[in-house]
């Protein structure tokens, strides 16, 4: 399907549902009184630079190619089943939960990414997820749970969890590999309610964190480590 044309810009609509079985196409949508649910498992390319929900849910099951020069996702809860790859800066801006079960920018890098205001961001399902950035920035604003092991590659841009990240499940494969030749911040604890698996930064950059807990390797290849806070924590509890 496509919709070349902004979707209740001017008069908002209720539920939108995109279910043809093949390849979709869409340009901005606003709704009032539901959400938006692409279903079609064909690749499904995000044309516009505003997803409104009006605090309802926004569901997408094929992989997305985002083409606007930026793309914000706004609604309740939010998923996505698949990849997302597009030179966009991706910022996503709800009450429930942003949950991530594939891949972004791991085939044409997002220019930078952003999630904040969500209840917690879910990250991972059958296979690891790679967030991939050409030089731009990755910021985490609330609680991430990772279900699967996650690489960050940001180049020269910043990478900022403000709150916490922990393993979604005990055992859950959880391996966290940030590259950065910018700084990277860990606000909150890692891994302080449920341990993930392992922690690596890379040899460019800087690390600040307060608190970090796995069940496996921590290795610290930056330049320089600050320490975020009076007392830093680091822990490994083998399983």
């Amino acid at each position: 399907g496509v919709a070349g044309t902004a979707i209740g810009s001017a008069n908002r609509l209720g539920q939108v549902t995109f279910n043809g079985g093949g390849n979709t196409t869409a340009n901005s949508i606003f709704t009032t009184a539901g959400g938006i649910n692409f279903a079609d498992t064909g690749t499904i390319t995000l044309t516009g630079p505003t997803y409104h929900t009006n605090g309802n849910n926004f569901l997408v099951t094929g992989p997305v190619s985002l083409t606007n020069a930026n793309t914000t996702i706004t609604g309740g809860g939010v998923q996505f089943n698949s990849t997302i790859d597009g030179a966009s800066n991706l910022v996503f801006n709800g009450s429930g939960n942003l949950v991530l079960f594939g891949s972004l920018g791991s085939v044409t890098p997002l220019a930078s990414f952003s999630a904040s205001n969500h209840a917690t961001t879910i990250i991972g399902s059958g296979s690891p997820v790679i967030l991939a950035t050409s030089n731009g920035s990755v910021t985490f604003a609330n609680p991430v749970s990772l279900a699967q092991n996650l690489t960050v590659n940001a180049g020269s841009g910043l990478i900022a969890f403000n709150t916490t990240l922990n393993a979604s499940s005990p055992g859950a494969p959880s391996a966290l590999v940030l590259n950065s030749s910018s700084t990277t911040t860990f606000t909150g604890a890692i891994g302080g309610t449920q341990p993930i698996t392992s922690l690596e930064t890379n040899s460019a950059g800087t690390s600040s964190f307060l608190s970090v807990t796995t069940t496996g390797a921590q290795t610290y290849r930056d330049s320089a480590v600050a320490l975020n806070g009076n007392t830093v924590t680091l822990t490994i509890r083998p399983q």
